[in-house]
């Protein structure tokens, strides 16, 4: 019982770890300094679209255990 606290913890973390970089990196490719509002709206768009994606994915796999 004890390994399956810590593997959960450790996904847990490793979660809201990876989570903020993945979609600090998607709005920051798409954000270029020049585009301006509408490269940024675009760059928010895309970071919300794979936020989405995400979670389904987390859904997906949790309705599979």
């Amino acid at each position: 019982m004890r390994a399956a606290a810590r593997l959960l913890n450790t996904v847990q973390q490793s979660g809201a770890t990876l989570g903020p970089a993945v979609l600090g990196s998607v709005y920051l490719s798409g954000a270029a300094p020049s585009g301006g509002p509408s490269a940024a709206m675009h760059a928010v768009e895309a970071a919300f679209q794979v936020a989405a994606g995400l979670v389904l994915v987390a859904f997906a796999s949790a309705r599979r255990m």
